[in-house]
């Protein structure tokens, strides 16, 4: 017997399926092929066997136990699932299933989003958005050849469109592309472009955003910016803190020699993901990040995790969220190390970027300054030493700074080896990057770190401003960690925050982070979906979404109110349906007067029967009504059914008595 177009049709979408799940799980190929074949043969028993539809339960036994036995070889589970699925759906339905082919689709787009698999989300859907259309086109020809009732028959009945079969797949499938869709289309992908902390003119402070480019030498003068960037505020009982509090926010190892300029950059791409849950019994706090600074995530030096999902890392260990520097955002931080200066382990890549020195460096004159012991010492030692000498040597000045030697390094040049003790001025980035440079040179491995250093605290948290950015180092100490140090002189702080207002002290309402939940301490376990203002997943505040529900549900009602006022009844058709009942009165009248009322009898018909069973003339009622109906005269007067049951009645009472 034949396979029919249903069987055929099933059939070609699982080959695609399987083609589709074989190419992007290989090592899942075998399994699926085997799926494949069992398909294949159920369809081929189901047109030439007439008790074949007894073996459903036998044939669901036979994709288990191969579903199982193929996982238990170490088949991943993913594509088995997926194939098991979709020879269930199209085998056992036998009548419009591809229509729910969609569905499966996108829970396969929503996956390749959550999982990454080998492939992205946008890869995927090249493959599954043009698999559901075709579903739908194949399940609405299926549905005409077997003639079956469908949507496509009740709309034409109904004198809708004939594509409205597709609003039930087409509002399911949108329905869970916005619900389940949107967090993976917002999630940061491997390959998505992360924006890492940049400025269009690199400074060191800036309505509080930092630069990811940190450029030596191109700066005679740096702002002293009051308006708050971020705010740490503690949950709890204040930690031990000490005077100064550092916010990380990237590193930058990367040295690039530019003229008389020295670059300093983070790693480009790279992103892979990063699970920075908290530490169970971690004490923690809010941090609040303004909007700016682009994607780097903020947070407390020395921070274990923070409450954020979707986190990347690139190789010099910075973390990364897209999209993250959109709003604003409010997350909680572990500050289980906040005032530890040894950090996490060094790790052999981060150590290796740590180590170079550009070439055109080489010209300077560092026989003036480098000590032979500093490579015999170990690199906090080293540091040490190279930080007091950089410090006596140079001043701390934020304006008038000099310009920088016009040759190549000139900006190191100027800083630390000017003839004229007065040039030798700079703010913390020259600080940093001299002590780098010198450590690098000893043979230790140094990078420099860009973020926020403020002693504004009080009882409740710390308040960082554009004037606290800042910048320090970092060396792998003797224990193979790494250690920071600032190598900006002390009284730079002060000199930095000279003037800032007083009356700004007070953090503001719309600035200070949300409390903390009733009965929540410092010492709960957190997780990474632990955001107060920002919705895991969506990066969307709560205000947004409220926002966006409301305009939801406005337009609903108005769309009702559209289709209730479409549908009212008009006047002629109150009048009609006035006429409607005054007819079905007189049909009923006649039904309890024995005569015969069927599906074909007309209003002309009942009347005329009636008037012959009752003596009573109808036709001048009769003749209202119709031109009533049809629109040419006035309302008609009612039917007289009480004098037509009357003489009924009495006709009834002579014909008894006689």
């Amino acid at each position: 017997m034949p396979l029919s177009s249903t069987s055929i049709t099933h059939l070609a979408f699982l080959a695609v399926i399987a083609a589709y799940l074989g190419f992007s799980y290989p090592e899942g190929l075998a399994a699926v092929a085997v799926q494949l074949g069992l398909a294949v043969v159920s369809e081929v028993l189901h047109g030439s066997w007439p008790t074949a539809q007894r073996l459903v339960i036998l044939r669901e036994a036979i994709y288990l136990v191969g579903l199982a036995a193929a996982w238990l070889i170490g088949t991943p589970l993913y594509p088995l699932v997926g194939m098991a699925l979709c020879g269930s759906l199209l085998l056992l339905v036998r009548h419009r299933a591809l229509r729910f082919l969609p569905a499966l689709c996108a829970a396969d787009l929503v996956w390749c989003g959550v999982r990454g698999g080998p492939h992205g989300a946008p890869d995927a859907a090249l493959v599954l958005v043009p698999l559901a259309v075709a579903a739908l086109a194949a399940d609405a020809w299926l549905a005409g050849q077997s003639g079956a009732r469908s949507w496509v028959r009740r709309s034409r009945r109904r004198r809708l469109p004939g594509w409205s079969w597709l609003a039930a797949p087409v509002l399911v499938s949108a329905a869970v592309g916005l619900l389940v869709g949107l967090p993976v289309a917002q999630r940061p992908q491997e390959d998505q472009v992360v924006q890492p902390l940049a400025l269009a003119t690199p400074k060191i402070a800036a309505a509080g955003g930092l630069a990811t480019v940190m450029r030596i030498g191109d700066q005679v003068h740096v702002e002293r910016d009051q308006h708050i960037a971020a705010r740490l505020e503690w949950i709890g009982a204040p930690p031990k803190v000490g005077r100064m509090i550092y916010l990380r926010a990237i590193a930058l190892p990367h040295a690039i020699s530019q003229g008389p300029f020295l670059l300093w950059r983070a790693a480009e791409g790279g992103y892979q993901p990063l699970s920075a849950r908290f530490p169970a019994k971690s004490p923690s706090g809010w941090l609040l990040r303004k909007p700016g600074g682009a994607d780097a995530v903020l947070h407390p030096d020395g921070c274990a995790g923070v409450g954020l999902d979707h986190l990347l890392r690139d190789s010099d260990g910075n973390w990364y969220r897209a999209g993250l520097g959109r709003e604003a955002a409010v997350y909680r931080v572990s500050l289980e190390k906040l005032n530890d200066p040894e950090l996490d382990e060094a790790l052999v890549g981060e150590v290796d970027a740590s180590r170079r020195v550009p070439r055109e460096l080489s010209v300077l004159p560092w026989e003036q300054l480098e000590r032979p012991a500093w490579a015999a010492q170990s690199a906090e030692d080293a540091a040490r030493d190279i930080i007091e000498l950089v410090q006596q040597r140079c001043h701390y000045e934020l304006e008038n700074l000099p310009e920088p030697d016009p040759t190549s390094g000139g900006a190191l040049r100027t800083f630390l080896f000017s003839a004229d003790q007065d040039d030798r001025r700079g703010h913390c980035q020259y600080f940093a990057t001299a002590a780098v440079i010198l450590l690098r040179r000893a043979g230790h491995p140094a990078r420099t770190v860009v973020g926020f250093a403020s002693e504004e605290q009080d009882a409740k948290g710390v308040t960082f401003r554009g004037i606290h950015a800042h910048a320090w180092l970092e060396t792998v100490n003797s224990r193979g960690r790494w250690q920071r140090f600032d190598a900006t002189p002390a009284a730079g702080y002060l000199e930095r925050i000279a003037g800032l207002d007083p009356l700004r002290s007070e953090v503001a309402s719309d600035v200070a982070p949300p409390p903390a939940k009733p009965g929540e301490t410092a010492n709960d376990e957190v997780g990474a979906n632990d955001a107060a203002a920002v919705i895991p997943g969506l990066h969307l505040t709560f205000k947004t979404l409220r926002l966006v529900g409301g305009v939801v549900v406005l337009t609903a009602l108005l769309a009702w109110l559209w289709a209730r006022w479409r549908t009212r009844p008009t006047a002629r058709g109150r009048h009609l349906a006035a006429l409607a009942h005054a007819n079905a009165s007189l049909y009923t009248c006649a039904r309890e007067l024995g005569l015969p009322i069927r599906p074909s009898s007309t209003l002309a018909a009942v009347a005329e029967a009636l008037s012959r069973r009752t003596g009573i003339d109808l036709s001048a009622h009769l003749n209202e009504h119709l031109a009533a109906r049809y629109g040419v005269g006035p309302a008609p007067r009612p039917w007289p059914l009480a004098e037509l049951r009357s003489h009924a009645q009495r006709d009834a009472s002579v014909m008894r008595r006689s």
